[in-house]
């Protein structure tokens, strides 16, 4: 199979009058108008080789690969994906399956264009006489070569050694590119003849995330430029020190310059993620007018890190097991039908999950645990939901069902999240919030 798309995105914001002219509480709002629309022009191609079916251990043995080719307006450019694929069934029972590919996402149109607005940044300079020895080894090499003698010029260290509210911009980065990533899944499928209607999936992935798009704080857009190797990387682009004068607003020399510091996203970090899936269901019809649906998907994570320190790229941040983020999950649902009356009954399963981050109670990046006594207890406690529903179906004069009539009940027990979560916020939301919960409605079938 061949084929082609074509994609135009045209956008346009404009905020009320009163915010424009900042007479409200927040920074005004500039317009989103961008010269040009966001297009892309993509061809992609998917192709099957059936290399052997039918004969003794193989009762199939294919190959596929696929691709895709993106041309995006302005800097993002050209990108490829591709995707290459085996199948091999030994027996008619059983199934191996394998995948490697490369995925890329293009940057929003939001994150390359556009005017950027007004924000106020608390800024602590990483050239402090207090702190120029506290970052990298390159911190005060970079300082000295970007300050000179100004380093030592007591009004710049005056100033440089305070918290400074300076004003600063959130905007866009039109040199963002893609970013890629490169997967493997290895897995299989078990339907057992002797079992008819019972099959169990099992695969494990790997997912690795190169060059992930993220916003980074104008003071540490800062300090990351001098704790680089050198001064020739993307940070000290986001920001305009001083020069010897007094300036344009009343700067000591050196200082950063108001209005100089673009909190803008950048293509710097990366993720890992490494699990295994399992898909367990059983569908029979064990009478004429007895039916029996169930289905088990259980995910166990064994790796979730993100890697978002600009100055090591080593430098693991381990969110597997913290809040939002369980190790252990499951969803179970049972369907057992009767004639035109259907029971119900579903369950979810979410593990223990850390109080604290996972480098407080743990040693990581070769550091030892930074604060093992935070809090207590060190996990939230595992958490199962029940859900009960009914359904009841009526038929029309040729027999065929014409209406149902459905209810139920969610969270059956009305478990609340552990304490002192409410449900509502970041990783938190993983729980259920508004308590038990009850349904009903009726379906028309035509």
């Amino acid at each position: 199979m061949v084929g082609g798309e074509y994609r135009r995105e045209d956008a346009f914001f404009q905020a009320d009058q009163v915010i424009e002219d900042n007479l409200t509480f927040t920074n005004p709002l500039t317009q989103f108008n961008p010269e040009r629309p966001f297009e892309v022009k993509e061809a992609f191609a998917e192709v099957d080789f059936p290399i052997l079916s039918g004969v003794p251990f193989f009762e199939e043995l294919s190959f596929s690969a696929a691709g895709r080719v993106s041309d995006y307006t302005g800097p993002i450019g050209t990108t490829y994906a591709y995707n290459l694929g085996a199948r091999w069934s030994p027996t008619p029972d059983l199934l191996f399956r394998a995948n490697y590919g490369r995925a890329v996402r293009a940057p929003n149109y939001t994150d390359t264009a556009g005017e950027p607005n007004v924000t106020f940044i608390s800024v602590t300079d990483p050239c402090a006489s207090t702190r120029i020895d506290q970052g990298s080894e390159f911190r005060r090499a970079n300082c000295e070569a970007d300050l000179g003698a100004i380093l030592d010029d007591p009004g710049f260290q005056q100033v440089a050694n305070a918290t400074v509210s300076t004003r600063g911009l959130n905007g866009n980065n039109p040199d963002l590119f893609e970013e890629a990533s490169i997967s493997y899944t290895i897995g299989g499928v078990y339907q057992p003849s002797w079992l008819p209607g019972f099959a169990v999936t099992f695969d494990y992935y790997n997912i690795e995330v190169e060059d992930v798009i993220a916003s980074v704080a104008g003071n540490t857009i800062i300090a990351t430029c001098y704790d680089l190797p050198d001064l020739d990387n993307p940070f000290c682009g986001n920001f305009e020190r001083n020069g010897t004068g007094i300036g344009p607003e009343g700067e000591e020399p050196g200082q950063v310059l108001q209005g100089s510091i673009l909190q803008s996203p950048l293509n710097f970090a990366s993720r890992i993620r490494e699990g295994i899936d399992v898909d367990v269901s059983y569908r029979k019809s064990l009478s004429e007018d007895v039916f029996v649906n169930a289905r088990l998907l259980y995910t166990h994570v064994m790796t979730s890190s993100n890697f978002q320190d600009p100055t090591n790229p080593n430098f693991e941040n381990r969110i597997l097991g913290e809040l939002g983020d369980p190790q252990n999950q499951f969803v179970f649902d049972l369907d057992l039908t009767f004639g035109a009356v259907t029971f119900g009954y579903g369950a979810r399963y979410i593990g223990p999950q850390l109080t604290t981050s996972f480098e407080a109670q743990n040693p990581l990046n070769g550091q030892p645990p930074q604060n093992p006594d935070a809090s207590f207890p060190l996990e939230y406690p595992e958490t199962l939901y029940h859900d009960i529903r009914l359904a009841f179906q009526i038929e029309d004069a040729e027999g065929e069902p014409s209406f149902e009539f459905f209810g139920g009940v969610e969270n059956l027990l009305g478990t609340n999240p552990p304490l002192g979560l409410t449900g509502t916020g970041d990783g938190s939301a993983i729980f259920e919030v508004f308590g038990r919960r009850y349904f009903a409605g009726v379906r028309a079938l035509f």
